[in-house]
């Protein structure tokens, strides 16, 4: 279901615009620091499922007096120095039944369960992209970016809905088109995730900084 299903992206990437300023890739490459790691520990979830390290993030939370020393130097060695990830990236993948008697891959849904470590480094590069996805992502999507919500998306659509229904005379018809894509993101291949952010314009050292978090997970 998920193997590799290469293409010309250029069909793609050829109509998009650079909207990555170079302040903005100035900002994406300062040095990160303790701070920006020790802000993600205590705000993620401390009961998290485990991944191959046994452990959650109450751990480090609890023990941070003890380990954050440590966990910072390897992190920022590998986001700043280009060092291997620090938990060796790798991940569980448990599967989730979408109904009481699954019968194909498709009725499971797959989840990543990280070390603690590696989740870390991610949400500190998550956090610093974080600042420049308004700018990037079109106005059209509203999920997955801070500030908008899907339910924008459902009032929209009940609108759209509801003037169909009324519409009953007149000699232009109207149609609504519902579309599914499935497993959208698990899909993205990562050659072309790394055209697009180059082409999108951001500098090719935060480009490789993602893509070594992306193409290592094993």
């Amino acid at each position: 279901m998920f193997k590799t299903q290469q293409g010309p992206f250029s069909v793609i990437t050829d109509i998009v615009d650079r909207k990555v300023s170079d302040e903005i890739n100035e900002d994406l490459k300062r040095s990160f620091t303790v701070e920006e790691i020790k802000y993600v520990v205590f705000s993620m979830h401390p009961d998290k499922a485990l991944g191959p390290d046994g452990l959650n993030p109450g751990f480090f939370q609890h023990f941070w007096s003890t380990v954050g020393d440590d966990v910072s130097k390897a992190i920022m060695e590998c986001l700043n120095n280009k060092s291997p990830v620090p938990g060796s990236n790798n991940t569980n993948i448990v599967l989730i039944p979408k109904k009481k008697q699954p019968e194909f891959v498709s009725d499971l849904r797959p989840i990543s369960l990280c070390n603690v470590v590696d989740r870390i480094t991610c949400e500190v590069l998550a956090n610093r992209m974080k600042r420049c996805m308004n700018l990037i992502i079109s106005e059209v999507q509203s999920t997955f970016i801070l500030g908008r919500y899907i339910t924008d998306n459902a009032m929209i659509s009940f609108e759209a809905i509801h003037y169909l229904k009324r519409k009953t005379q007149g000699k232009v018809g109207y149609a609504a088109l519902k579309t599914d894509m499935s497993k959208a993101y698990d899909r993205v291949e990562w050659g072309f995730l790394k055209a697009m952010m180059i082409k999108m314009g951001f500098c090719l050292e935060w480009v490789n900084k993602v893509m070594q978090m992306v193409t290592t997970v094993t």
